[in-house]
């Protein structure tokens, strides 16, 4: 075994331990100089790219939080969450067509398909977005996946009162007492 994986893994801790302390560009430039050595394992690259994504999108910055959570999906392509962060990034960003997240949105559910925040989201973002129907729909799978949380119940029973199914919202709170 070569000493070149250990480092890389040691210093991709040390850029975690650095961003944890509030040390973000510290981090963000350790990050960036373990992308330009390269030769990275697919799953060591696809975490270190999507550290990088998360840096960015705090920022506010959603074009290089794409470009990041872009090439994370191309080393690991079945991992859920970066699919869902991917349509987080191009929802929340102004100038991104917010169609264009409904594909992530589908794939990040797919993946994960007892995730009850995915479903939520994409209800949420359904409704916004002038599929009421649709939107209702994923809202209450949502909420029944997750019976037990309330913070997840409470969020989905708001959306549904904001796609003015206020009968469903009520059922929804009601089931969850």
């Amino acid at each position: 075994m070569s000493r070149t994986l250990p480092l890389a893994e040691g210093l991709y801790g040390l850029a975690r331990l650095l961003r944890s302390q509030g040390r973000v560009q510290e981090a963000a430039e350790l990050l960036r100089k373990l992308i330009e050595r390269g030769g990275l394992p697919p799953r060591l690259a696809a975490d270190v790219h999507s550290d990088l994504a998360n840096i960015h999108y705090e920022q506010e910055d959603y074009v290089q939080a794409r470009r990041h959570l872009h090439v994370a999906l191309a080393h690991q392509p079945r991992r859920a969450e970066l699919h869902f962060r991917m349509a987080r990034a191009i929802e929340d960003d102004p100038f991104a067509d917010p169609e264009r997240a409904q594909y992530h949105y589908r794939r990040a559910m797919s993946l994960a398909p007892r995730c009850a925040e995915y479903r939520r989201e994409y209800g949420r973002f359904m409704v916004h977005h002038g599929h009421a129907v649709s939107g209702i729909r994923h809202l209450t799978q949502a909420a029944n996946i997750a019976e037990e949380d309330i913070s997840n119940i409470t969020d989905v029973a708001l959306h549904l009162a904001e796609a003015g199914d206020f009968r469903a919202a009520r059922r929804v709170a009601l089931h969850a007492l």
